[in-house]
Order: C-alpha cells, then sequence, then structure tokens
C-alpha cells in the first residue's frame, strides 16, 4: 500500500464477506477486538483515509449463493472421492433440507453472535451482509477522527433514486459492482462485453448431479458396485451429460423440492428487517418492489433442489444409472 500510494495509485482491497475481521473467539490468546484493531493500525500507519464498501444484497438473494458456495466448495475440496470416501461433501444436503435452514431464515438468529458460535454456524451464515455491516461500523470509530468512513453499495439500482435499473438487473453480480465504482467506465465496459460458454456446467448443476450419484450407490442402484466406487466424478459427469444434452433440459426442469410457503415468508420478512436497518428509510427501496424481486427468484426455482426420491423411482433414470457409462 505504501508503495502505491507514492506511485499515485489507490489501493482496492475485495474480499467476498471481511469473514477474518469476525473474531469472536479467543485462538492464540487474540481478543475479540484483536484482529479490527490489527487492520486499523496497519491503515492508519498509511497517509491514505480508508473506505469500506459494503455491497447491499438482500439476505434472500445472499441465502442461495451461500448455500452454492457451501456445498460445491465440500464436493470440489473432496475432489469428488470414490463412494467410500466421501471427504468433506456427502452429497446429500440440499437448500430444502439444509442441516439449518430454520436457523437461518431467523432473523433472531441469524444475527445473534452467541448463537452462531454456540451452534458452530458463525463462519457460514454469520458473514451475512447485515453481520458485516453491524460488525464493521463498530470499528469506523477506532480509527482517527475523519480517517475512515462506511459505505454501503447498492449494486442493484441506479445512483441516488434507488429506482429499478432493468439493464441492470441482467447483468451478473461482478459486473454490477464494478459498474458502480468511480473512474471504472472502461472497466465497466470491458465486463459488459464479456461472453460466457452459456453450456458449460455450473455449480449448481454438480450439486444436484453429486447428490443423484450418491443416492444411486447407498441404494444399490449400479449394476457394478465395484467398478463404480472410484469413478464418482465420472458417474456425476455422465449424469450432467444426461440432463443437459440427452434430455436438453436443466436440473431444476426435473421433479423439485422446494421451502414451504411459511419458510418462504419468514425468509422475506428477515430479508425486509435487514434492508431497512441497512439502507435506512432514505435509501430503501420498498416493500413492494423488494417482494417483486424475492418473487423473480421464487418463480426461477432459487429455493429448490432436485427430488432424489423422484429420480430414484424412475425406470428410465434407474436404467440409465445401471448401465452409466463411465469411460
Amino acid at each position: 500500500m505504501r508503495s502505491r500510494y507514492k506511485k499515485g495509485l489507490h489501493t482496492l482491497f475485495s474480499s467476498e464477506d471481511f469473514c477474518g475481521l469476525r473474531r469472536i473467539t479467543n485462538f492464540h490468546n487474540e481478543t475479540e477486538e484483536y484482529r479490527p484493531k490489527m487492520i486499523v493500525d496497519f491503515l492508519q500507519s498509511t497517509p491514505q483515509n480508508v473506505r469500506f464498501q459494503l455491497v447491499y444484497r438482500d439476505y434472500f438473494d445472499w441465502l442461495p449463493s451461500l448455500f452454492t458456495w457451501s456445498e460445491y466448495s465440500a464436493i470440489e475440496g473432496a475432489r469428488f472421492q470414490d463412494f467410500d470416501n466421501f471427504g468433506s461433501g456427502n452429497g446429500m444436503s440440499s437448500i430444502v433440507s439444509w442441516r439449518f435452514i430454520d436457523d437461518m431464515i431467523s432473523f433472531e438468529h441469524v444475527t445473534d453472535t452467541y448463537f452462531l458460535l454456540n451452534t458452530k454456524k458463525e463462519h457460514t451464515l454469520g458473514c451475512n451482509p447485515y453481520n458485516l455491516w453491524k460488525h464493521i461500523k463498530k470499528f469506523i470509530p477506532l480509527f482517527e477522527e475523519g480517517r475512515a468512513s462506511l459505505e454501503i453499495l447498492d449494486i442493484f439500482h441506479n445512483h441516488g433514486n434507488y429506482s429499478r435499473d432493468t439493464a441492470m438487473e441482467t447483468e451478473d453480480i461482478g459486473t454490477r459492482y464494478i459498474c458502480k465504482l468511480p473512474n471504472a467506465t472502461l472497466a465497466c465496459q470491458g465486463s459488459r462485453n464479456m461472453t460466457f460458454g452459456k453450456s458449460n456446467p455450473t455449480p449448481m448443476d454438480f450439486i444436484h448431479a453429486d447428490r443423484i450419484a450418491v443416492a444411486a450407490w447407498r441404494n444399490g442402484l449400479f449394476a457394478d458396485p465395484e467398478a463404480v466406487k472410484p469413478k464418482r466424478r465420472a458417474v456425476v459427469d455422465s449424469i450432467i451429460g444426461r440432463v443437459r444434452e440427452d434430455l436438453n433440459v436443466t436440473f431444476l426442469d426435473l421433479p423439485l423440492e422446494c421451502l414451504s410457503e411459511e419458510k418462504l415468508e419468514r425468509l422475506f420478512q428477515t430479508s425486509v428487517i435487514m434492508s431497512k436497518e441497512m439502507m435506512g428509510e432514505g435509501g430503501y427501496y420498498g416493500v413492494d418492489a423488494m417482494k417483486e424481486r424475492f418473487q423473480r427468484n421464487v418463480d426461477q426455482k432459487k429455493y429448490c433442489s432436485v427430488k432424489i426420491d423422484a429420480i430414484l423411482a424412475d425406470e428410465s433414470w434407474k436404467e440409465f444409472l445401471k448401465m452409466a457409462d463411465l469411460t
């Protein structure tokens, strides 16, 4: 940072969640304030002012992303181990039956530091934008007066008026963030001009396929279990190929199980509370607009997972899994 400052350059540190600053346990004799103070002391040693930008994101939009990241990281981290060694991913988790979904849609639980700590959910559930906003607000006063500020960056709406920007609605989150940064016109245009292969499997494809593969293994549906056992990744790839190429559909066109209406309503109300506190009455863009965004997520089946029992009961799937080509 000092070297860049001498060259007249700004420094932008980017982090998905700043979880490293949320130290609430004593570890190696660290106190609760140790890490924030360490960061503050370092930043104050430079002559620059510091501006923290926290990207606002509706909680109901953040939650499916957390699920995808958590589950995909687990199976990818295990490198799709064979069917006797699941590693950190067991291939059986769905967003509908996720092990603490009831806690994740409760405002009282998702914002309670000690509940999160005692239930060992701090480093996943505890890193939602609302909790990080509260945390960063606490250590801004540790800086010398006027040296630091906190800005909530709303990447979903136009500057100032918070009316819906339909053009930005179609862009990915990375592009929205870049296009909101000052003096980033060229970077914004470049990001908007990027194209991505739509045929590439997504992380959710791997999650759905891995759940089907593990369930098939546990139910003894493979004709030669010993031959299949070390080929978990090959089975997953084969399942993705069947869905995307042979059936020419997506996994969300298969039989699904989704969050109940009661749970969806609880998730939405939690999101409303967080948004009002973070954005304030002047910046908050209204319950009606928020409800519209939430309903779009529901319509896009973001709170659904493949219904495994229905897949395993389907005769065509049974035959496919039995005779799957794993070469």
